[in-house]
């Protein structure tokens, strides 16, 4: 058996440990440590991945730890929801004196703790590149067993996006690393370095078929105010159509799969890229059933249309509130009549349609809560999630709200329904809401006295809340000019015009690819 392996990378996500997600059982392999896998094979390192998805419990690690070869360098991808497995899981790499690289959005975000916990270094953002700078200055050479391996701190030092101690446990940060400019430089994740067989077994005999996650872009380059974009910023930046489709087609031919999850940032951008993606998946008769997130301004009917032709079953949208001051305030850059025309589209043409809604945005007051209740209830999404507006770090969000921000204030520990900020209303009142949004949108499928009571119950609840907390300068605070955003810079003459300037871009390049098929035959 080998004795040693060059680079361990970690997944010390363990599913039967968190519940929500237990119960949906829905789980997808680590894609970002399957790209890093890949660009390592790809310069010669050996590397494995330990997955602890379907382990019992993150300790499994000791065992692999025991049996298999004893990795050189480990690297460890980290996200806020099981943050604490995570630093157990450098805790115990470094009792083995392995060297530990920490990745992924909560590392990004909150490099200091894991530096705290073990990591020596942490990477920020975007790893395949970064991962090859900090092999090369840890003096780690593919295949080579070095006894006397001679790190170069300084060097280290310097590599965009990393942080780590110096000598004096300072915290150094380098400059944050720019953005990949293309995707299609990357080789196709490493697929075969996972038990994939396992995820798709699963998935059939619980669900009936098979999905996995799948990236066709990085980044986002819309403002929302709240969202945070710790890996992949605001460079948006894609595969090409046909090298998406290729690796589709791999993952149908060569595992069985019949249902993707196109997990990006937002899949529907640029109209021309989604039409020329389609129309691969039908020319080559790629059968997949797939679902994404998409922005309620550049979907119209007939781009739902192809769509669906390819394969759309699922699409989700960021509705986020039902008034158009509060969608202004956050830069979501959409309308309400956008929403409602797009689930008018979706309806008529039998797609699933999935929402997501944002509540305690400062400024936001009873009359656009109630606005937004109507909208969810209007358009009846199939299901949509709520949480209350967190401010993360680096969001733009986080800097407006600084001096309001309370003494325990750790957004990645706390859930959807958290407050963590002098926000206009407490967690109670917001989990009040929550209950009125879910009882009326019921009320809105089927009458019954249940329902009907309940949301005069909570209505009433709610209404004493809202008389305690109505001060004037609560108001005032609220509506000052540092919220304000883009309020009253959005109408839907604007949406349609935006829209259809992405069309009359998609319909030029429709007409490129007829003249350069013409050129060929």
């Amino acid at each position: 058996m080998q004795r040693v392996v060059d680079v361990l990378l970690v997944n010390p996500y363990v599913l039967s440990r968190h519940e929500p997600r237990k119960a949906s059982y829905r789980p997808y392999p680590p894609i970002g440590l399957m790209y890093l896998g890949a660009v390592l094979r790809e310069h010669g390192y050996s590397v494995e991945i330990y997955d602890g998805t379907f382990e019992a419990s993150p300790d499994q690690l000791r065992v692999r730890l025991r049996a298999g070869p004893r990795p050189r360098v480990a690297g460890i991808f980290a996200m806020n929801s099981f943050r604490d497995d995570a630093l157990a899981t450098i805790e115990l790499l470094k009792e083995q004196g392995v060297t530990v690289l920490a990745g992924g959005p909560d590392p990004s975000i909150y490099d200091e703790e894991y530096l705290s916990a073990g990591a020596d270094v942490v990477v920020r953002g975007e790893g395949e590149v970064a991962i090859l700078e900090i092999l090369d200055a840890l003096d780690l050479r593919p295949g080579v067993e070095q006894e006397d391996r001679r790190a170069d701190v300084e060097r280290l030092q310097t590599i965009s996006g990393v942080s780590l101690f110096d000598r004096d446990a300072h915290l150094v940060r380098a400059p944050d690393r720019p953005a990949s400019k293309t995707m299609d430089d990357l080789p196709m994740p490493a697929y075969d370095l996972v038990d994939l067989p396992r995820y798709v077994s699963e998935w059939r005999r619980v669900h009936g078929y098979a999905s996995i996650q799948f990236m066709t872009s990085r980044g986002c380059p819309f403002s929302c105010t709240w969202c945070a974009r710790p890996i992949f910023g605001r460079k948006y930046r894609q595969y090409s159509p046909e090298r998406a489709v290729d690796e589709v087609q791999h993952l149908v031919e060569e595992y069985g799969v019949d249902h993707l999850w196109l997990f990006d940032d937002t899949f529907v951008v640029r109209r021309a890229w989604v039409e020329a993606f389609c129309d691969a998946i039908m020319e080559r008769g790629v059968k997949i059933r797939w679902e994404c997130l998409a922005r309620v301004d550049l979907v119209d009917e007939a781009l739902l249309v192809k769509m669906r032709a390819a394969g759309v079953e699922r699409i989700n949208f960021g509705f986020e509130s039902g008034s158009q001051r509060v969608l202004d305030r956050m830069k979501k850059g959409t309308t309400v009549e956008d929403a409602k025309r797009v689930a008018a589209a979706m309806h008529r043409l039998g797609i699933t349609m999935g929402g997501y809604v944002l509540m305690g945005y400062p400024g936001e007051e009873w009359t656009d809560i109630e606005k937004t209740i109507e909208l969810i209830t209007s358009i009846q999404p199939v299901d949509y999630s709520t949480s209350v507006a967190l401010p993360m770090p680096g969001t733009e969000f986080f800097t407006l709200v600084r001096d309001m921000m309370l003494a325990d204030n750790d957004w990645a520990k706390e859930d959807a329904d958290a407050v963590i900020w002098d926000s206009p209303y407490s967690r109670g009142f917001y989990r009040l809401v929550e209950s009125l949004m879910h009882a009326e949108y019921d009320l809105g499928l089927e009458f019954s006295m249940r329902r009907y009571v309940k949301s005069k119950v909570l209505r009433t609840m709610i209404g004493a809340m809202r008389v305690a907390a109505s001060k004037p300068e609560r108001l005032a605070r609220y509506n000052s000019d540092r919220f304000r955003g883009w309020e009253g810079m959005r109408t839907p003459q604007k949406s349609a015009r935006h829209r259809a300037g992405h069309q009359k871009r998609a319909e030029q390049n429709r007409e490129e690819r007829r003249v350069a098929l013409k050129v060929l035959s």
